[in-house]
């Protein structure tokens, strides 16, 4: 039987306050919106947005026990994560502006966004916190909230993806020189630094 104690208002607030606030996904897609427009950054996009609710749904289904019996696992998954912030803070800072004419610099792919989502450590304590705080039911039930769960986190991290990155496309707007084009990478790059500093120093 299902279970009517879902709490929609309580998850749309958290999901607001977690999904629409700057971040390392939404600061990238801004970054991929402002440099590559909308449908070169489209995998970026879809690879965020497909990563995130598969992690929830793992977790949810138990993928999460099995990481208890591996206690060196959420070092390695830190390491991993801050390891790829910084690669990436460095690809965002150097990114050329577009008016150059020999770049072989690209947007990000599917791939990479997708592995993003799977080694983040901060993204896995925010699906647990929301697990918890979402699905209390049991049984069957607690299955039939899992699934809700997944499926307007889906909606939700559409809708931020797209946000930041139609956000992006505007600032690009108002850039006026390959000087204003390279100082918003490097911020975004910097940016990028400090989000790999605040997860590496929150989970030590």
């Amino acid at each position: 039987m299902g279970d009517s104690s879902f709490d929609y208002f309580g998850f749309l607030l958290f999901s607001l306050a977690i999904q629409f606030t700057p971040g390392p996904n939404n600061i990238m897609l801004a970054y991929s919106g402002m440099n590559f427009g909308f449908r070169r950054t489209l995998p970026h996009l879809l690879g965020v947005v497909s990563g995130v609710p598969l992690l929830m749904l793992g977790i949810g289904l138990g993928i999460d026990q099995v990481v208890r019996y591996l206690p060196e696992f959420q070092r390695y998954l830190l390491f991993a994560s801050v390891a790829l912030l910084l690669w990436l803070s460095w690809r965002v800072a150097t990114t050329p502006p577009p008016s150059t004419a020999k770049t072989n610099t690209k947007p990000f792919r599917f791939i990479e966004a997708f592995l993003y989502q799977v080694i983040n450590p901060k993204g896995w304590t925010m699906i647990l916190t929301c697990i918890g705080l979402f699905v209390t039911a049991t049984n069957d039930a607690r299955t039939e909230q899992l699934y809700l769960l997944v499926t307007m986190t889906i909606a939700l991290t559409v809708s931020s993806a797209l946000v930041w990155l139609l956000g992006g496309m505007a600032i690009r707007r108002v850039l006026k020189t390959d000087f204003h084009f390279r100082l918003y990478n490097i911020t975004a790059g910097l940016t990028l630094v400090g989000c790999a500093v605040y997860v590496l120093l929150s989970e030590l």
